[in-house]
């Protein structure tokens, strides 16, 4: 997905400036000269060479230059990808909590209407309860948050050189040995959104950050349940 973005970058800083544009219209005029006086043009071959390197060097110091700036528009999500999801094991509940970080470097400006939404989960869980409930997008909740409804006005600001922790979810072990997680469907008080996992279950999850100056990231994170534990990976 970098690499993708990179050379869409590149493309747009090549055509933005337009240096294709302005060289296909010289070549396609000076060949209309040629044919009104008969006469052909033949540049130098060290010309033509000079000239290609030239505009190659510049459209890709422009390229550089515009990946710096989106780089300065967007949040850096913790952790990288492959890496493990944050934990906090609340024990007097017996709860573990998972957390992604959004960390909005010092160089940029304060990012005011964080938002981070839960778009897609695939497969879905297996529980039917939460599937007869599914209802995305969802909006994450700041850590230590309370666990009630959570509507589309629970935007945050992030300062430069700070970040903010987002719970993803966060599971327990029941009275009658299930695991049960929570923290998933925030359209819905803790009651109503708590749901079992079963074995072997699981599930990857996608999200999507945004704020009133930066770009949509979306990032993807990997649960999967081993014995009475929740793991969560990032993928992407």
């Amino acid at each position: 997905m970098t690499e993708l973005r990179l050379i869409w970058t590149y493309i747009r800083a090549v055509f933005g400036h337009w240096w294709v544009i302005t060289i296909e219209g010289v070549l396609v005029l000076t060949d209309f000269i040629e044919r009104i006086l008969g006469t052909w043009l033949v540049p130098p071959l060290w010309v033509k060479g000079t000239t290609g390197v030239a505009v190659l060097m510049v459209a890709q110091y422009m390229a550089y230059r515009a990946e710096v700036k989106e780089k300065g528009r967007i949040f850096e999500i913790r952790p990288s990808p492959g890496g493990e999801l944050n934990s906090f094991v609340e024990t007097a509940h017996g709860e573990t909590h998972c957390r992604m970080e959004s960390y909005n470097p010092p160089a940029s400006e304060p990012a005011h209407n964080v938002e981070v939404k839960l778009i897609q989960i695939e497969p879905l869980p297996r529980s039917e309860y939460f599937r007869a409930r599914a209802d995305f997008p969802y909006i994450v909740r700041l850590a230590h948050l309370a666990d009630g409804i959570v509507d589309t006005s629970a935007a945050h600001d992030i300062n430069p050189g700070t970040s903010r922790q987002f719970e993803l979810l966060y599971y327990w072990e029941s009275s009658d040995h299930r695991l049960m997680v929570n923290g998933v469907d925030t359209k819905q008080g803790f009651r109503d959104a708590r749901f079992s996992v079963e074995e072997n279950e699981c599930w990857q999850m996608t999200y999507e950050i945004s704020s009133a100056q930066t770009s949509f990231q979306r990032p993807v994170f990997r649960m999967r349940r081993e014995g009475m534990s929740l793991l969560m990976s990032r993928l992407s």
